[in-house]
């Protein structure tokens, strides 16, 4: 039974839509700091929500 759930996460983790998906949520996570380091704090907070999202979008994508 590990057996399989092991594959099956490697299986999703090794996805070239995931690793795209979590690129752009990187890049949002960079200006959300950059925003952070500048007082910009309603700026940060979308930006790393919207990284958020993209991270578990990439997991829902990387599943079907």
């Amino acid at each position: 039974m590990e057996d399989v759930m092991i594959s099956i996460l490697l299986s999703i983790l090794s996805s070239p839509i995931l690793l795209l998906y979590w690129a752009q949520a990187g890049t949002y996570l960079a200006v959300a700091r950059i925003a952070w380091q500048a007082g910009h704090v309603s700026m940060a907070a979308l930006h790393a929500i919207s990284a958020l999202l993209y991270a578990l979008f990439g997991i829902v994508d990387a599943t079907k």
